[in-house]
């Protein structure tokens, strides 16, 4: 997701699915940069921001197919009433590196980079 240009991300339509990076204990956290990337992306989608906390930090971004902000959204106004808290305890702006991140991606490709099938 951090990789794509906008071009590839603006011909996608919709886009389901949930996402957790608060959870992630924090030594195989990706950082907060490739995070923030990530989490803006997703939470241009409806599906995201009723159910990802980490679209509480981009209140006035517009939702597709709605084009309505995040913070008008009924289910991301209850969700994003501890925010401010839930970030900080869950390291989501601190964290400098992608080293473990990257660690654990590793884990998940074949010896020639590719993705494994059976993980």
């Amino acid at each position: 997701m951090p990789d794509m240009t906008d071009e590839e991300l603006e011909r996608i339509e919709s886009m389901i699915g949930e996402i957790h990076f608060g959870f992630i204990p924090l030594e195989k956290a990706p950082s907060s940069h490739r995070s923030n990337i990530t989490h803006q992306r997703l939470c241009l989608f409806e599906n995201f921001v009723h159910y990802g906390k980490e679209c509480c930090a981009y209140p006035n971004q517009l939702v597709k197919p709605l084009n309505i902000a995040v913070s008008q959204i009924p289910t991301s106004i209850a969700l994003c009433r501890d925010y401010a808290q839930w970030s900080a305890r869950n390291h989501i702006w601190n964290v400098e590196s992608d080293a473990g991140w990257l660690a654990v991606q590793q884990q998940f490709l074949s010896p020639d980079g590719n993705p494994t099938i059976d993980q």
